[in-house]
């Protein structure tokens, strides 16, 4: 590597353009619903693109994943099939709808008045 652009290569990693970011973004997510349309029961994938919405402010379709891994917590509870990794995402999931409850407080009603 050469040493006179080492400064520009690190600045370059600190200060990606925002387009770059949103290039990464897609492609990450791309990639997820790729994994989850390919296991649609993985629990642990619905958790992880919930939570990738909520960094994009996404509440809704973060709550749609939250909700949509906490009913297959609530299958494998009913099946005694817990291990450390499910209650983990099951605890996540929960922890991700209280955050979209915090930031979307009328959806977030809606959606528990609708499971009550």
């Amino acid at each position: 590597m050469n040493l006179k652009r080492l400064p520009q290569v690190l600045l370059g990693g600190l200060f990606r353009s925002s387009l770059q970011k949103e290039r990464d973004f897609f492609g990450r997510y791309r990639r997820l619903c790729d994994r989850i349309d390919a296991a649609p029961e993985d629990m642990a994938l619905r958790v992880l693109r919930g939570e990738m919405l909520l960094e994009r402010r996404d509440y809704g379709r973060a709550q749609a994943d939250f909700a949509a891994a906490l009913e297959m917590s609530e299958a494998l509870d009913s099946r005694a099939g817990w291990l450390i990794e499910e209650q983990v995402m099951r605890d996540r999931a929960l922890y991700g709808m209280e955050i979209v409850a915090r930031y979307q407080p009328a959806r977030a009603a809606a959606a528990t008045h609708v499971e009550a």
